[in-house]
Formats: structure tokens, sequence, C-alpha cells
């Protein structure tokens, strides 16, 4: 048998390029949308638009830097109509032990946009550079006026006469030598004093340092507006859209993923930069209630803790991977090296087939060309799918298909709030475009479009439930009864009808019974209702 490394991957052995490329769709829409909303603001701070923070979640080992690594290479693709955006990748977990989180993620933007926009466009990554020590250099005007001063001593101490008659006879005199060294002393060290002081202090603000970190942090006025101007005039000298990918911080201790996150929330709000996140959701939401348990009384329930609500605050987009599916025996016949597997020359040269042969086609028409010409191999099946699914999330076919969700609004809540209401239509369009590249209602029928819309409420309004019934879609029959299950028999075969093989957490029970929860379930003011035999086929969960 074949010996096979544990890193993450390059080629798409589980179908999930085509996902990355439906985050990818996304992420440029969104940076649309901001830059426009940004200028019809009359008094906005960020005239570019601001950050936009996509969550990617799920456990370890599940392929979350692989799809990273997927969407990197969607994003730096140019295009007629895009310029490719320069990815910097930030590995949280490599320097959690490096206080605070966020400037290091500030030093990685440039080093990183620097390698990026060197290997496609030199002249750029010559600009930045040379725009960088530019501003480092007017950081450390203190040391050069320092200098200055020195200089300046000198020559009025050698004008004033202290260094004597110096001549060719006694330049190297004892009397001469004593001369030198008592004007260096009397000029030389106040003026070093004074320049040491002033000049660290100018260093602290590019020092690579996490020790010149703290004394800048400690010793400056305005240190945050400071470090935000600076990551400002980056995004602007880098001359792209920049995104940033975060790797890796579901393994660093809580108040390191707290501070790190709550400094792009707060710090780097108004600077245009896209920030994905790969991280397993549990891991942040624990790290938040830890930070925050004497304030748990404020909020959360029992499918949505307090930590959840400030996930919600966090992300604009929350995005679990999609199911494998049958893509895992493909994945499985790769790893025993079968020839029956598509190699990638064989998916480049079919997405390349598609994108050509499906141009101009969208809505209907594209969706009603690859129903009738699926293709012929794995490969062109693939291809073809993902091409439907990238257009199904474009913001042109999301405007189309907005009436989709009307009738959804009173089952957000008592109250629903626009931040509700933006997550919905940010995660119902991810998940119609996973469905499609799972050849998934791809002929946009009614009733199951609104089942994908409830179950993708359930998900963003009690994550913790819907994790339980993704898992065990038999539970869903007992939504709307005052007495779930709560034991597991011993015999899963001899179970009696009210005992189920899996027992249901003590934490959901009340929810199975909430007025709420059952409103969403049956799908109160709409026509569908959610059922397990939905969620057994569905690649969402």
């Amino acid at each position: 048998m074949p010996t096979h490394t544990d890193g993450p991957a390059y080629f798409d052995e589980l179908g999930r390029e085509g996902f990355a490329r439906v985050l990818a769709q996304r992420i440029w829409d969104a940076r649309k949308e901001e830059t426009r909303n940004s200028r019809r603001a009359r008094d906005s701070r960020s005239p570019r638009g601001g950050a936009f923070i996509l969550h990617l979640h799920a456990p370890w080992g599940a392929g979350k830097t692989s799809v990273l690594n997927f969407l990197a290479a969607d994003l730096r693709r140019s295009s007629e109509e895009e310029k490719g955006c320069v990815v910097v990748e930030f590995n949280a977990w490599r320097h959690q032990r490096i206080v605070p989180p966020w400037w290091w993620l500030m030093t990685t933007l440039y080093s990183g946009a620097v390698r990026e926009l060197w290997r496609d466009d030199k002249p750029r990554a010559a600009w930045l550079w040379f725009r960088e020590r530019l501003w480092r250099s007017k950081a450390g005007w203190p040391g050069y006026l320092a200098l200055l001063l020195v200089a300046g001593g000198v020559v009025w101490a050698w004008q004033a006469g202290w260094f004597g008659a110096v001549g060719k006879e006694n330049l190297f005199s004892p009397d001469t030598a004593k001369g030198y060294l008592a004007a260096a002393a009397a000029i030389v060290t106040p003026v070093l004093t004074i320049w040491g002081l002033l000049h660290a202090m100018g260093r602290w603000v590019f020092t690579t340092s996490a020790r010149g970190a703290r004394r800048f942090m400690a010793n400056t006025s305005d240190p945050m507006r400071t470090v935000q101007d600076h990551v400002d005039h980056l995004t602007r000298w880098i001359g792209h859209d920049v995104v940033v990918m975060i790797d890796d911080l579901d393994r660093c201790k809580g108040p390191y993923v707290v501070e790190l996150l709550e400094g792009i929330q707060t710090l780097f709000r108004d600077v245009p930069v896209t920030y994905v996140i790969a991280a397993d959701r549990d891991w942040l939401a624990d790290s938040y209630a830890a930070e925050y348990s004497g304030f748990v009384s404020a909020g959360g329930d029992a499918g949505r803790p307090v930590g959840y609500l400030f996930l919600e605050k966090t992300f604009q987009i929350s995005t679990g991977l999609p199911r494998s599916g049958a893509s895992i025996t493909t994945y499985w016949n790769r790893l025993l090296h079968s020839s029956s597997v598509p190699d990638a020359e064989a998916l480049k040269k079919a997405r390349a087939d598609s994108s050509r042969a499906l141009q101009g086609k969208s809505g209907k028409a594209l969706r009603d060309e690859v129903i009738a010409k699926p293709g012929n191999t794995p490969a062109e099946q693939q291809a073809r799918l993902e091409t439907v699914a990238v257009e199904m999330v474009s913001e042109r076919a999301q405007q189309q298909l907005s009436h989709t969700l009307e009738p959804f609004s009173d089952l957000l809540g008592r109250d629903p709030n626009p931040r509700a209401m933006k997550r919905l239509v940010n995660a119902y369009g991810i998940a119609r475009g996973i469905e499609i590249l799972h050849r998934v209602n791809l002929t946009v029928e009614h009733l199951h479009e609104q089942e994908t819309a409830l179950w993708t409420i359930l998900m963003l309004r009690w994550p913790k439930l819907a994790g339980h019934l993704g898992r065990y879609p038999e539970h869903l029959q007992y939504v709307g009864t005052t007495a779930p299950p709560a034991t597991t028999p011993t015999d899963p075969a001899a179970a009696t009808p009210n005992e189920v093989p899996a027992a249901i957490p003590a934490e959901l029970r009340p929810l199975f019974a909430d007025p709420e929860v059952v409103a969403v379930v049956r799908g109160e003011g709409v026509d569908a209702t959610l059922t397990a035999e939905f969620l057994e086929k569905s690649p969402l969960r």
C-alpha cells in the first residue's frame, strides 16, 4: 500500500474546488457592495469599504486548510473584469505566543504582500517596499534630528575654539587629545542620550520584535490610530484587493482567539481587507464564553449559547464544509492509486471547456443546458456543475432569486434585526451553491428551495440544535413534543417507538418544544416543512 502524508491538498480530491469558487464569487461581490455602500454614505470613514470577515467552520481534519488553498488560488486569478487579489496567509497557531496578535497580523500583511506581488507585479512590489521604507524613515525622524544636532555641535565647538589651536605640530599632542575628549564628552553625551530616547521611540512604530510592540503600546499616545492608519496605507499601496487567510485559530488558547478576532473587528474594521478564518466553530464559541463567563446572563440560550452570539457579531458569512457524499469514494480510490479517478489535468481542461461552452448563459438557460448535457466524464460533470454553482451565487442571480426569501422574515425571531436578515441572505446563497455542486435541486423546485431556507434559518438561530439534527435527522420527528426521548436503549435493534438509537442531550431537549423552533421546522407561513428525508439527502448537514 502507498504511504500518504497528512498535509493539506492542492489537488481537488473531494470535489471542493467548486465550493471554493462559490466562496470566491461571494467575496468579490461583497467587496463591490462594500465599496458602493461607502461611496453612498455622506460621512464615510472608509471610502473604499470596510473589513469583511468570512468564517469557514468544520472539525479538525475535515479539510479546511485544503479549501483555503483552493480559495487562494481562485482569488489570485485575474480576469477581464476582476484584478487578482493579493492573498496573505497567517497561521495563528505559530504566532500565539507573541502578543499582541494583531501586531503580527499587520507585519505579516506587509511581508506577505511583497512576496505575492513580487511573483506577478514586480513594479508594484518595489513600490510597496519603497513606500514602507519611506514611512519607516518618517517614523525615525527623531534619530536623524539627533544626528544633525551632534554634527552641528561639533562644528560649533570647533569654531568656538574648544579644540584649541590645532596644527600639524600639535595635532596628536597630549594636550590636544585632552581637548578632544573634553569637547566630545561635553557635546556628545547629552545629545546621544536624547538621540537614544527619540530614536527608540521612532523605531517602535515599525519594529518586528514583540518587545518593541509592547513598548510602542506603552509609550505612544495613540498607538491604535497609528497602526490603523498604517494598515490603511498598506492596502492603498498594494493596489489590489487584499484577502488574509487565517488558519489554525482553533489550536490557540482562548484569550488569544478573542484578542485577535476583536482586534480585526474593532481596530481594522474600516480597512478594506477580507478575512477568511478557518476554525472549528465550537472552539471559537467556547473561547468567547470563557473570556466573558461573567456576562452569561446577558444573552444566549440552549441552542445558541453566549459564545455563538459573539460569532454572529463577528462574521458576516459563516459556512461549514459541504458533505463529501459520493466524492469520498473517489478520494478513497485516489489513496489506493486507482486509475479510474480523473487527474488534475483532466479537471483543468474540463473547466476550460465548460467555461467556453456555457459562456453567455445564465439563470434558467444555464441550468437547462447543464441538465440536458451534464457531461460525458466525471471531470466534465463536475466542471459544468461548478459553472452553475458560481453563477447561482453571483450578484445578478441573487437579485433575481431574492423573492424566494421574502416570506421567511417572520421566522427570524420575534424582533428580527438587520444583521439576522443579512446573515440569512449570505448563508442561503452559499447553501444553494453547495446544493448545485452536489446536483441537488438543479431544477430550482419551489418546495425544496423553501426547505433549504428553513434549514439555513435553523443553523443560524440554533447552531447546536442544527448540529445534533444534522447527525441524527430522525430526531426531527420529536420537534413539537413536550417529552423527547432522553435515554439510549441498550439494544438499538429492540428499541421501542419511544426510544431512539442516540440520546438527545439534556441542554437541547427544551428546544424541541420551543414555539419558535417548532415554527421553523413546520414552516409556518410558507409552503414547505423541514423533513428528515430532506436532511438525510442534504449536503448541508
